[in-house]
Parts: C-alpha cells; structure tokens; sequence
C-alpha cells in the first residue's frame, strides 16, 4: 500500500507531464498560427493587387513567371558595362 508522501510523488510527476505534454501543443499550435497568419497576408495581397486590377479599364497584363527556387534564385549576372571598365582604368 502506498503512503501519502507515495501517493503526492506520483501525482506531482503526473502534472509535470502533463505541463510538458501542454507546452509541446502550445508550441506546435503557434507555429501552425504563424504559417496560416503568413497565407493569410500572401492572400491578402494577391486580392489587393486582383481588385486593382479590375478597378482598372485597360488590357490585361501578361501573367508574371513563378520565381525559381535553388542556389541561384534572385542573382544576377555580372556583366561588364563601358562605364566600369572606364572607372576601373583611371
């Protein structure tokens, strides 16, 4: 048969995993907030940026390519131009 003293070790173990159990929910349910909070704001804009387009009278434009993903996404190429070939001379 187990004391009281038994009886409160056990119990305080079992809230203390409780409370771990809780803060890993908690956790993972802020990061689906911040993923759904940053859709949202890509949603909003891309209604923002359509209802200006149909406010507009005109022709459409032409639909914009999907940026490309990987190691060289967004860099330019260097190219030489006369004006830094002239500065780099003097």
């Amino acid at each position: 048969m187990s004391t009281p003293q038994d009886r409160l070790e056990a119990r305080l173990a079992d809230l203390r995993a409780e409370l771990v159990s809780g803060e890993r929910a908690l956790a993972e349910i802020d990061s689906r907030r911040e993923r759904l909070v940053a859709s949202m704001l890509r949603i909003g804009g891309a209604i923002q940026v359509l209802a200006e387009l149909v406010a507009e009278p005109g022709p459409v434009p032409a639909p914009v390519p999907a940026p490309v993903h990987g190691p060289t996404a967004g860099r330019q190429q260097a190219v030489p131009s006369e004006a830094g070939a002239r500065s780099s001379g003097g």
